[in-house]
């Protein structure tokens, strides 16, 4: 059940990410001065990769710590929830 709610949640954070892209950008079409768009949009669009940098170097942190933390194999199949708990 696990894997099923882990699938279904990453899809709809997708879909979500996706959605924010098309609104962003359309949002910087519309209410950006035409002189400073593409700073804008690069700015905005490109940050978006610099915190998911952050997310994966937090996450090999928060990792490390669950994994140094377990006490048995059976553990590791509680791994990936606890970042939510």
């Amino acid at each position: 059940m696990e894997c099923v709610s882990f699938a279904l949640f990453r899809c709809a954070t997708g879909a979500g990410i996706g959605g924010e892209y098309a609104a962003i950008n359309s949002a910087i079409q519309e209410f950006v001065p035409a002189r400073r768009r593409g700073m804008t949009d690069l700015i905005v669009n490109g940050s978006f990769w610099i915190g998911r940098a952050l997310g994966a170097v937090g996450s090999l942190v928060v990792l490390d710590l669950i994994f140094s933390n377990l006490k048995s194999a059976g553990d590791l199949h509680l791994s990936w929830a606890v970042r939510w708990r």
